[in-house]
């Protein structure tokens, strides 16, 4: 008989409507939750190994495992956590490198992190990347293409796109040297998506870039509360109507929603908005890991929108 017992990794939020949300952090499952089924699901989880009998139960159990919420009792998760983190720190084969070509947004979200920096800490988030530290980057990438079989580049900022032509300088740059070094090279970037015109989403791809991550919070409403420019002027349009343009320059763009209690009641009509763009392709992803419990007609919202 198997030993069954509770991941010390489940987080649970209650939702404005009285549902419930649990994740794991290591799994990355994520459960959608009635008061009742709340109820029963925390019930099965403090009896770790007592099986139920009840046909409704048994199917939460088993639901509960595949999201790894309960896992056998012989499974060490902190070591798990370790040998994750041991195995990406010590892996030469593949190289992810981030690399921000500035630190300037063109964004005012009401919760950006450089505003706590700069109040609290003096940090200065002005200005973009100096010449030697491109220098020293291509420097160094071209060390590490030597013994490299694999390069990635996560584009980050905080607004990358702002310096677009460094992006493409360096890019080249970058190619060429694992061409030379027959190192398969991959870039990415995370972007608020307010300047991703096709002559910009055309630069990205001759970079090498193949995917992006853009934020949208919710239905206009919400975003543009959320993520207005710096003149306060709303952004969720121009956003949409640039990756509709954009779109078949990539082969994935990832959609990120920060969910909290403000704006969680209102994904289902950012879905909707997503499917009247026909921005509900298979190119098109949430950024998510789900596992949604005794709701069938949700189903076809996980992952691909």
């Amino acid at each position: 008989m198997i030993i069954i017992k509770t991941s010390r990794y489940n987080i649970f939020m209650q939702t404005e409507d009285k549902n419930w949300l649990v994740y794991n952090l290591i799994s990355e499952g994520l459960a959608i939750l009635s008061p009742g089924e709340y109820l029963l699901v925390k019930n099965i989880l403090e009896k770790n190994n007592e099986s139920s009998t009840d046909s409704n139960t048994k199917e939460l159990e088993e639901a509960l495992i595949k999201g790894r919420f309960l896992i056998e009792d012989y499974i060490d998760e902190v070591k798990i956590l370790r040998t994750k983190y041991l195995k990406n720190k010590y892996n030469q084969s593949c190289l992810h490198l981030t690399i921000f070509p500035t630190l300037e947004c063109n964004f005012n979200c009401i919760y950006c992190y450089q505003n706590q920096l700069s109040k609290n800490f003096g940090y200065n988030s002005k200005g973009k990347m100096p010449d030697e530290v491109k220098e020293a980057i291509i420097e160094y990438l071209r060390k590490a293409a030597y013994t490299t079989e694999q390069l990635i580049i996560d584009w980050f900022g905080v607004e990358p796109l702002l310096e677009i032509d460094s992006i493409v300088e360096m890019s080249m740059e970058i190619k060429e040297l694992c061409e030379d070094n027959s190192c398969e090279y991959q870039a990415f970037i995370t972007t608020n998506g307010f300047l991703l015109t096709p002559e910009i989403s055309a630069k990205l791809k001759r970079s090498g870039v193949i995917g992006l991550m853009i934020t949208i919070d919710g239905p206009p409403e919400v975003h543009n509360r959320n993520r207005p420019l710096k003149s306060g002027d709303g952004t969720f349009d121009t956003i949409i109507d640039n990756i509709k343009k954009s779109i078949d320059y990539f082969q994935n763009i990832n959609l990120r929603i920060n969910v909290d209690q403000s704006n969680i009641s209102n994904l289902e009509n950012l879905l909707l908005i997503l499917k009247e763009n026909n921005l509900n392709q298979k190119k098109i992803r949430l950024v998510q890991h789900s596992l949604i419990i005794k709701d069938t007609t949700s189903q076809n919202k996980q992952n691909n929108v």
